[in-house]
């Protein structure tokens, strides 16, 4: 892996999409056609708009930003400590916030929705039924206050969900899967083939690890990775204690109490680092626990606000683990906006 430390200096690394996937981050990858390098390409686009200067100079506060989230998520923990950490190096010019430890209305499986503690998150009139089927109608949306206004109050569309999510094959409904597919690839009997093989993942109540991804789904399924695939989507260490509940509270799941599990794993995450040991000995999660599916102890999407004067700029940054195993942050968004004028509201 090329660091992102390179990009600051020589601009080293290649490309990361930055087109479509700034539109739709789970498929963009497959389906960006205009791709600009992140370090010289991305600068010299910067200078020749409006506010050129200032966006630099927020452009290069995220890039420097990038080899720092790289490295506290090499030893497997994204922690609380680290981000407070990275903010406070910046003086208050760069706010940074974890937006893929959240629910993505795009993937849930409608089940999870109904009985879990989403459901009183719905309006009233809404049907889970209707919501999968429009998903299956129009696809993938990152515009997720229009695309679930219709669903879900707005307030707790800011609050509790995010478009910023890779897909699991573990926790996610198999007919967005199956759109995914076809979305990524065009290929209609590829995309049904894929959704018979995760029907029969949980039928078999098969959990699997990162690992068994491809051996389970085949090779072409593994070239959907990171899009797709077996990763945990919730970090304990940043998500909202009401976002840990929902996760714990499905029924199947058979936690008693998954208030009192939830408030104690947010309870410690705020005193400590929480890596996959501790989360299991707090959560009291045998090896091998469908919650598992959920909880995990990495951010997969950050979100960047850095400030230039009196402009704010917001980035994207995914992480995925490179060629080499190590973890690898990649620029997929970048714009002017700042937290009072962005739709996912930031937990402090």
């Amino acid at each position: 892996m090329v660091r992102a430390a390179s990009l600051v200096h020589d601009g080293e690394r290649g490309s990361a999409a930055l087109g479509a996937l700034a539109v739709l981050v789970l498929v963009a990858a497959f389906a960006a056609a205009a791709y600009l390098p992140l370090a010289s390409g991305v600068r010299a686009a910067a200078r020749a708009e409006g506010k050129a200067e200032a966006r630099a100079e927020a452009l290069d506060a995220v890039l420097a930003a990038l080899p720092v989230l790289e490295e506290g998520a090499a030893d497997g923990v994204d922690s609380r400590a680290e981000l407070e950490a990275l903010e406070a190096s910046f003086a208050g010019a760069l706010l940074v916030d974890d937006v893929s430890s959240r629910f993505n209305p795009n993937l849930l499986r409608k089940n999870f929705i109904e009985k879990t503690t989403l459901a009183r998150l719905l309006k009233p009139d809404a049907l889970v039924d209707a919501l999968q089927q429009a998903r299956v109608d129009r696809g993938l949306s990152v515009d997720i206050m229009t695309a679930y206004g219709d669903f879900f109050e707005a307030e707790s569309l800011e609050a509790w969900f995010t478009p910023y999510t890779y897909a699991s094959v573990n926790t996610d409904d198999e007919f967005a899967l199956e759109r995914l597919w076809f979305e990524a690839t065009g290929d209609s009997s590829g995309a049904a083939a894929f959704r018979e093989a995760n029907r029969r993942q949980l039928e078999a109540l098969k959990l699997l690890s990162p690992g068994e991804f491809a051996a389970w789904y085949g090779v072409e399924a593994a070239a959907l990775e990171p899009f797709v695939g077996a990763e945990p989507g919730l970090n304990v260490n940043l998500a909202e204690m009401e976002v840990l509940e929902a996760a714990l509270s499905y029924p199947t799941y058979g936690i008693e109490s998954p208030r009192a599990v939830a408030e104690s794993l947010a309870a410690a995450a705020r005193s400590r680092d929480l890596d996959r040991a501790a989360l299991a000995a707090i959560a009291v999660l045998e090896e091998g626990h469908p919650a598992e599916a959920w909880l995990g102890t990495r951010t997969w999407f950050w979100r960047i606000f850095a400030r230039s004067g009196d402009v704010w700029f917001r980035a994207i940054i995914r992480m995925e683990n490179g060629a080499d195993g190590k973890p690898e942050a990649i620029v997929v968004e970048f714009r002017e906006g700042g937290p009072e004028d962005d739709p996912l509201k930031r937990h402090d």
